[in-house]
């Protein structure tokens, strides 16, 4: 889901109950409480990236095909107004379980992600004006189930994740920082034990608020419901709280009011269908919408 602004949201592709994957698109009016159904993509894909340019057009990327059948090498831009498909081309990686990052020039950089067997640790841009896929850096440590907190270009915080070589899956300590003047990314600090699927934000404009995660390394796996802080400066981490549950795969956002929000997701083959936050003045953690369906 991508949001277009206040009200609008553009959805596409994604799987369905048989996990083969849609082609569909629409366009959800939140204040009308209704969907619209746009012109299907040029290919069906999930687990792709779906971001809004600056012109209100969305980047799509990447993602899987069928039931593990195929990794998508294709991007496309679409109108979000008419549904239509603008233009489409070939990636110079087909990924999945990637992440995509606006940059401030409109540009978008992908980061990390996977084929079926391996992680993949070239970074690629798509430059919005020219329309044209380009190599641009190589993170430390290859990883998906990652997550990406941007403060600016020549900081992009990449936090956590699984390395996979050979479909061997390694849990990851690592959080690297990417700077885009230089199209390097070094790795800043380790956490004490590895951790992917993590819920991570930038709270202030030095601050990161990372909670929950696993770790999968350890038989049974271990899952995290505490809430770290780390300063961007010091490379430090400190305990910030602690969740209600552990938590991977929820949503997150920040309130108007300050709060942390935390929605859905999963932990220890339970899943989830409330919403918690955390007060960023008390820190406390509290359950605010006890049934989403």
């Amino acid at each position: 889901m991508t949001a277009i602004d206040d009200r609008l949201i553009y959805i596409a592709g994604g799987d369905k109950a048989d996990y083969n994957t849609m082609s569909t698109t629409e366009i959800y009016d939140t204040k009308e409480n209704k969907s619209s159904i746009f012109v299907p993509m040029v290919e069906e894909r999930s687990r792709h990236t779906a971001t809004l340019l600056k012109n209100n057009e969305v980047f799509l990327a990447g993602g899987n095909i069928g039931v593990r059948e195929r990794i998508s090498d294709s991007w496309q831009v679409v109108n979000t107004q008419s549904g239509i498909n603008l233009q489409k081309g070939t990636l110079n990686y087909a990924r999945y379980r990637h992440k995509a990052q606006l940059l401030s020039n409109g540009d978008v950089l992908r980061i990390g992600g996977e084929n079926f067997s391996d992680t993949i640790e070239d970074l690629e841009l798509f430059n919005a004006r020219l329309r044209t896929i380009s190599s641009n850096g190589k993170l430390k440590e290859s990883r998906s189930y990652h997550s990406i907190v941007y403060f600016d270009d020549n900081n992009i915080f990449i936090i956590g994740g699984i390395n996979r070589d050979k479909n061997k899956d390694r849990y990851l300590r690592s959080i690297e920082r990417f700077d885009k003047s230089r199209n390097e990314s070094e790795i800043v600090a380790n956490f004490e034990e590895p951790r992917a699927h993590v819920n991570a934000k930038k709270i202030t404009n030095s601050e990161i608020l990372i909670c929950g995660g696993v770790n999968g390394n350890i038989s049974p796996k271990k899952h995290f419901s505490d809430c770290l802080l780390f300063n961007i400066e010091t490379k430090r981490f400190s305990h910030f709280t602690n969740l209600t549950k552990p938590r991977i795969y929820s949503t997150v956002d920040l309130t108007s009011d300050g709060q942390f929000l935390l929605c859905g997701g999963n932990s220890l083959d339970s899943l989830y269908n409330d919403c918690e936050t955390v007060d960023l003045k008390t820190r406390t953690a509290t359950i605010r919408f006890p049934r989403l369906f």
